[in-house]
């Protein structure tokens, strides 16, 4: 191996790890949600169900909510109840 290309191997590398450093400094944006939601989903008690708990499930379009459940007894998961969160609202403004 000459002189020459020693150098060249040597620059050669010098390049590569001044790129692999920029690469691994420079953060990447971090995209969590691109477009709006459509759903949300919270977890919480059941009235009148005793211990359990469900998922309520809202649609952000619509404003509905409609409550799941897993049931143990014949493994399916349940509708409990469904509103329209819009109505419940003019409802309780309207008092």
């Amino acid at each position: 191996m000459n002189k020459r290309s020693l150098g060249g191997l040597i620059a050669l590398n010098v390049v590569l790890l001044v790129a692999l450093v920029l690469v691994s400094i420079t953060p990447e944006p971090a995209y969590a949600q691109l477009a709006r939601p459509e759903y949300v989903m919270v977890n919480g008690a059941i009235r009148g169900r005793g211990q359990s708990t469900g998922v309520y499930v809202i649609e952000l379009s619509t404003s509905r909510m409609v409550c799941l459940f897993y049931s143990s007894a014949d493994n399916r998961i349940d509708i409990a109840a469904g509103r329209d969160m819009t109505r419940d609202m003019q409802a309780v403004q309207n008092k």
